[in-house]
């Protein structure tokens, strides 16, 4: 595959990482295209936030479910609330992990450029597993991490409507 159109991309990366999903928006899309075209020549997890990648080390060393937190922290981070549903947890457990997630990490991951580079590393992480189902330490941690449109952003608020 060379060159891809945003429709044939939106097909084709959504079919690959979300096959339950019906509609597929390349807005969503754009950034694992992205991910799937540089992996083509290089080893992406090169690219792969240092700071972040600690809580790899972390969850499993201490059995803990610290890792999809940030992310969705994220996505509403001004709706703890939906956070905390999403995560079924307690709002101070909520807080709680927030807290031990920035004395593991030890940067301020609501920075923008901290932000996107976390969230890229999501999605390679995500390309890696969805290639390598095998790759060890990602199961416990994106076990919940849902493809970007299944977080209640707007694309999948239009999806719901057609």
């Amino acid at each position: 595959m060379t060159s891809l159109q945003p429709f044939d991309a939106a097909l084709y990366r959504g079919s690959s990482f979300a096959p339950d999903n019906r509609f597929y928006f390349y807005d969503d899309l754009r950034i694992y295209d992205m991910v799937c075209r540089l992996a083509r020549d290089n080893d992406i997890s090169a690219f792969c936030y240092p700071p972040f990648m600690a809580l790899f080390q972390y969850d499993p060393e201490n059995n803990s479910q610290l890792g999809p937190t940030p992310f969705y922290h994220l996505l509403s981070p001004k709706d703890p609330a939906a956070v905390c549903k999403r995560l079924n947890i307690h709002k101070n457990t909520l807080y709680f992990r927030l807290q031990k997630i920035r004395s593991i990490i030890k940067v301020d991951y609501t920075n923008l450029a901290v932000a996107a580079q976390i969230f890229l590393t999501i999605i390679i992480l995500r390309y890696n597993r969805h290639i390598n189902e095998n790759t060890a330490d990602l199961s416990h941690f994106f076990s919940d991490v849902p493809f970007p449109y299944q977080t209640g952003l707007s694309s999948q608020k239009e999806a719901e409507e057609i």
